[in-house]
Order: C-alpha cells, then sequence, then structure tokens
C-alpha cells in the first residue's frame, strides 16, 4: 500500500508538474505574440504617420516651387546671361522668402536651390552656398521629378537628414527647367510622431533607425 501511495504521489506530482510547465510555455508564448502584434501595430502605426508627413512635404515643396515669383526669381539668379545686379537681386529676394518660410513653418531646417550641374546657388544657411553636390541621391533624382531621399548623413552637416526635392522650373512649374529646389526637413518636428507613447505602456521605447544602422531619431 505504501508503494502503491508513493508511486500515485510521484506520477500524480510529475503530472501537475509537466501540466504547469506546458501551461507556462504557452501562457509566456501568448503574452509574448501579444506584446509584438502590439508593438507592431504602434510601429505600423508611427510608420502610416511618418509617410503621410513626408508627402504633406512634398506636396509642399512642389507648391512652393510652383509659384510664380519663385519661378522667375529661380530663373534669374541661374541664368549667367542675367546682369550681375540682377541675378543678385533675385538672390536676395529668393532667400528672403525662402528664409521667411523656414521660419514660419518649421518643417523644413534648410532649402537649397541647385543649379543643373548640382552646385548649391542659393541656401538658407548661407555657409552651405557654394557646396558642389552632383551625386547626391536628392539632386540626381530631383532634377527629373519629386523625390524624397530618406535618412541619409548629409555631406553639408555630418548629421541624419530627409532631404525633399523637386525640379525647379522658369515659368510656375512649367518650361524650361533651370534647377533643383530642395528642403532639408527638420527632424525635430518628427519628435510628435516618434515620441508618442500611445500603446507602449510604462516601460516603451521608440527608435528610428535608418538603412545605415544609425539613429535618426
Amino acid at each position: 500500500m505504501g508503494r502503491l501511495v508513493r508511486s500515485f504521489l510521484v506520477l500524480s506530482v510529475l503530472m501537475v508538474a509537466a501540466v504547469g510547465v506546458i501551461a507556462f510555455l504557452r501562457a509566456r508564448d501568448s503574452l509574448e505574440s501579444s506584446v509584438y502584434d502590439r508593438l507592431g501595430a504602434v510601429a505600423d502605426a508611427k510608420t502610416e504617420a511618418l509617410d503621410r508627413w513626408i508627402d504633406e512635404q512634398q506636396r509642399s515643396l512642389v507648391f512652393i516651387g510652383t509659384l510664380p515669383q519663385v519661378g522667375r526669381a529661380g530663373r534669374t539668379m541661374l541664368d549667367r546671361d542675367s546682369p550681375p545686379g540682377r541675378r543678385q537681386a533675385a538672390h536676395d529676394g529668393l532667400a528672403a522668402a525662402l528664409t521667411n518660410t523656414v521660419q514660419q513653418t518649421s518643417e523644413a531646417e534648410e532649402y537649397l536651390v541647385l543649379d543643373l550641374q548640382g552646385r548649391v546657388r542659393l541656401a538658407t544657411v548661407p555657409e552651405h552656398e557654394g557646396a558642389f553636390l552632383p551625386n547626391a541621391d536628392f539632386f540626381k533624382r530631383g532634377a527629373s521629378s519629386t523625390t524624397v531621399q530618406n535618412t541619409y548623413v548629409s555631406h553639408l552637416t555630418g548629421q541624419p537628414t530627409i532631404t525633399v526635392a523637386t525640379p525647379l522650373f522658369a515659368n510656375a512649374g512649367k518650361g524650361r527647367r533651370v534647377g533643383v529646389l530642395a528642403a532639408n526637413l527638420a527632424l525635430s518636428r518628427i519628435d510628435r510622431i516618434v515620441l508618442g507613447r500611445t500603446g507602449l505602456g510604462e516601460g516603451g521605447a521608440t527608435y528610428l533607425v535608418g538603412r545605415d544602422h544609425r539613429f535618426v531619431h
């Protein structure tokens, strides 16, 4: 009887332990899956918000580039046959307008106007004028269509940058192409998207990482 009781007790303990382990593993897997699903949903929502923000900046840049005064000033400034005085006046007027846009919108931290050879002929950060960027992706692709160069290390600042670029035409988005209009986006504006804690709980954190594995934010 004692042996029978001991055998039954050992078997019962083993069965209870096995059931407990299986239940624990299944609960852990279910909890992990739930957490990953939730984090994946948060990441997807932030991705969509970032995409919408980038799309808005593309439309905004295209709108700026199609303004008649921008096209005329760009044409005059980039035309080597224009008198130096007119080129300088066009440069100063366009620089003032773009600088005011930076100050008013806070969506772009810098605007650039490049000629068709890739030379920065105007920058709202004056020390960047004269830089030669013929191999920059945003210039090569932006010379023919509106484009976005995502999270790259800028040759101008050495910092992670997102640049939107669009062709600059002489007459309100039409006619002869005279250069490229580009905007380096203000990454601080990504705060409102990336740092939002909805769905992350108390210990969650969000990181924006570029293709080169550098932290963008």
